[in-house]
């Protein structure tokens, strides 16, 4: 009896030992890296502890984050923020290199890279990113 107890025993931590599933597969992705997927435009400037009221043409940027750690970046310029209209658009690869999302991109064909800390907020629908100590900007996912 004390045999059958045994191998019973030993059968079923043998199993959970070597059980696997398909998630055990490949890279893990953070949650923080499924939030930043989507399209994601400026939405607000704190200079100073002030929104600074209207942002300029020149400063407004959109970020598009793809699945395969790619990204888009459209840069704007025009007259006013009426007529602004896509100046340049930059692709590149992007990658969540610390779990408090530290988010490194790097432009397709250049050999250095920008990392800052985005802070999501409102059910990862927004994020901010302190450019300085006394420079915040605020990007608004609208998909």
């Amino acid at each position: 009896m004390k045999n059958k107890i045994f191998l019973l025993s030993s059968l079923f931590m043998f199993s959970l030992f070597f059980s696997c599933s398909s998630d055990d597969d490949g890279v893990s992705i953070s949650q923080a890296s499924r939030d930043l997927r989507g399209t994601w435009e400026l939405s607000q400037i704190i200079e100073n502890n002030t929104p600074v009221s209207e942002i300029p043409c020149s400063q407004k940027t959109e970020y598009r984050f793809n699945s395969g750690f790619t990204y888009s970046e459209d840069e704007f310029a025009g007259v006013d923020i009426d007529n602004c209209t896509i100046a340049a658009t930059f692709n590149g690869s992007w990658e969540n290199i610390e779990d408090d999302m530290v988010l490194r991109l790097q432009r397709a064909g250049s050999e250095t890279a920008e990392s800052f800390v985005i802070t999501f907020r409102n059910n990862a629908q927004v994020f901010d990113i302190d450019i300085s100590s006394t420079r915040t900007v605020t990007f608004q996912k609208v998909n």
